[in-house]
This record gives structure tokens, C-alpha cells and sequence, in this order.
């Protein structure tokens, strides 16, 4: 198994002999990097929805992205309130129904 990148992993016949100049056949599961895509663009919309709501002195602390879920971590002194996280559901859950998030670039690739 060879790690392409953070989320891209290929799996190879390590008994058989690599040499330089081989050619490989690189399959995407293009659904499942649409999703990442989206996945990741929430996380843009929920910090811009943070700051705009609670205030710019948010900050990011750490996230996590994958093609089933999203998790963003940020920085604020007291627990948001039912008001102010139904508020921020409703700014990015607008955002993301009336863009196409993701798929300029995923639609150009079939």
C-alpha cells in the first residue's frame, strides 16, 4: 500500500518488481471526493458563519474532513446559544442549497 496523499491511498502488488518508468492506472472514486469537496467547503461556510454571527475573534483550533462528515473546532469564550447555532445552520445550509459547491471542478472531470 502506497499513501498518495492525506486521503488518497493505492494499493499495490509489492511482490512483483517496481522499476522507474513503470506505468500505473490511478482509479478515483470521483463520488467520494464530491463529497470531501463538500465537506470541505462547509467548513469554509461554518467559520464565515461563526465570525459573522458570534464574531470575528473566532478562530479555527482544528477540523477534520471526510466524504461522511465534517468537524471544525474553533475558539470562543462561552457555548453558543440555541439562537446563534440555529442561526448559523440556517446561513450555511442557504449557502450551500443555492451553489454548486465543488462541482466546477469535479464536473470537468468525467
Amino acid at each position: 500500500s502506497i499513501k498518495l496523499s492525506h486521503d488518497i491511498q493505492k494499493n499495490i502488488d509489492l511482490t512483483k518488481e517496481v522499476k522507474v518508468g513503470d506505468e500505473f492506472t490511478l482509479k478515483l472514486d470521483i463520488e467520494r471526493r464530491h463529497r470531501i469537496t463538500r465537506n470541505h467547503s462547509s467548513a469554509h461556510l461554518l467559520q464565515s458563519a461563526l465570525k459573522e454571527v458570534v464574531g470575528e475573534h473566532i478562530t479555527q483550533a482544528g477540523s477534520y474532513v471526510d466524504d461522511t462528515k465534517m468537524r471544525f473546532d474553533f475558539t470562543h469564550y462561552k457555548k453558543l446559544t440555541e439562537e446563534e447555532l440555529t442561526l448559523i445552520e440556517t446561513k450555511v445550509n442557504e449557502e450551500l442549497s443555492c451553489n454548486n459547491w465543488g462541482n466546477e471542478y469535479w464536473g470537468s472531470q468525467k
